[in-house]
């Protein structure tokens, strides 16, 4: 059985324009890396995909013609990861010009939009996405995947409503073909959204829900990714206590490193924010030792630069603010947010009011226009404060945080401790 995706969350214009225009507007940036030939590259990749995904019979000739001169350009390129995934593509694409079936095209170009967005080029992650969404004969589970990958990088890029629209088609779907862990995974999906939106009530009772099916049915990965995310809720609403074991039950759950690493950076946040900061420091350093994707090591250094701030240490602070700098326009709009709002928070704390006003602006207004509540009330705080001549000092700060931990919380930070005494 086979279906089209021919939902309406798919068909704006340009979904169906196909033109890949973020690869085109890669290879035209004066940092490109090299020449720009790499983007180019995936441009002409993409386009050849889109031709061997949508096959009709007469196409053989015309398809051989354009696997020649893909392939001809890609073989001139450096060897990186990029150009594998761009290379594997190419293969697929031309095995459908010999009579494969389209659909087999899926696999490679959702592997390769999962790279980019660990990448942090999101835009172009998104673009890859649409691009297997158009594939002929796409068969059912492939177009729960693919809904589910859309709507978790139109989260990312701050696109929450589509987001949420995206994770209920993904969830109709897998209902629909009783896949169970695909509508758990568009349930967890839609219940993040609900946080980033700033409703954690809402969003805590759907985790708990998803956690308790997960545990009937025995989805080891829907568990993990449901601690996870509840302990991330707990800890937006200011209950890292609780947060903590749940964050660490993900850390054992998950199988990948790449989550694992991610649990990890969230337990070191949920206790940073408690005030421990030997066992964040622990946390936030296996994750930088760990074979960290971009964004997650972007998540983490962002952290480091709040707990530089925190523990009074201006040289790291220093460090960790030009490192992401660096990056910041390839962040994720959230993490951007983030990124601004903290920097501000750590300039107050050192009395460089005037730049430190600068950046919570700037981090109220991007949280305005994509309607994140909790950077929102957190920024408008942080410049009543200033304006009230309310602020105190990093040292001040960390001076006053509760030093009384549960049993719960002293075992994860213990194990913290011997995990980066034996390296990880």
């Amino acid at each position: 059985m086979t279906v089209s995706p021919s939902l309406s969350v798919l068909e704006s214009p340009q979904f169906l324009a196909g033109m890949h225009e973020p690869f085109l507007e890669r290879a035209s940036e004066p940092e490109c890396d090299g020449d720009g030939t790499v983007p180019l590259g995936g441009f002409l990749t993409l386009r050849f995909a889109d031709r061997a995904g949508d096959y009709k019979p007469g196409d053989e000739e015309a398809l051989a013609y354009q696997a020649r001169a893909t392939k001809d350009f890609l073989a001139d390129l450096p060897p990186s990861e990029e150009v594998t995934h761009l290379r594997g593509i190419v293969r697929v694409a031309a095995a459908v010009g010999r009579g494969a079936s389209p659909h087999l095209l899926c696999a490679p170009v959702l592997a390769f939009a999962y790279w980019l967005e660990q990448e942090l080029r999101l835009t172009e992650a998104l673009d890859v996405v649409e691009t297997a969404q158009r594939i002929k004969d796409l068969l059912p589970e492939e177009v729960v995947s693919s809904l589910l990958q859309r709507a978790r990088i139109q989260r990312l890029l701050g696109r929450l409503e589509d987001a949420r629209r995206t994770y209920a088609a993904a969830g109709t779907r897998a209902d629909e073909l009783g896949d169970r862990h695909s509508a758990l995974l568009s349930r967890i999906g839609d219940a993040i959204v609900a946080r980033q939106l700033g409703n954690l009530p809402a969003s805590e009772v759907a985790l708990r829900d998803v956690l308790q099916d997960a545990e009937a049915c025995g989805d080891k990965d829907a568990q993990a990714r449901a601690h996870h995310d509840l302990g991330l809720v707990l800890m937006y609403r200011k209950r890292e206590q609780e947060s903590v074991p749940h964050l660490y039950r993900a850390f054992e759950l998950y199988e990948p490193e790449v989550h694992k690493l991610r649990a990890l950076s969230d337990v070191g946040e949920s206790f940073k924010r408690l005030g421990h900061y030997s066992a964040a420091a622990d946390a936030f350093a296996l994750v930088m030792s760990g074979s960290a994707t971009a964004q997650m090591r972007a998540y983490t250094m962002v952290a480091l630069l709040e707990l530089s701030a925190l523990t009074g240490d201006r040289l790291a602070f220093a460090r960790w603010r030009r490192e992401v700098s660096a990056l910041e326009q390839h962040l994720p709009l959230e993490l951007q947010v983030g990124f601004d709002l903290q920097t501000g928070l750590g300039l107050v704390g050192f009395s460089e009011h005037r730049t430190a006003r600068r950046y919570l602006n700037a981090a109220l207004k991007k949280a305005q226009q994509h309607g994140l509540n909790e950077y929102i009330f957190a920024a408008e705080g942080a410049l009543a404060e200033l304006d009230n001549k309310q602020t105190r000092t990093a040292a001040a700060k960390a001076a006053a945080a509760p030093q009384q931990y549960t049993q719960e919380v002293g075992d994860v930070a213990e194990k913290l401790c011997l995990l980066r005494s034996a390296g990880g």
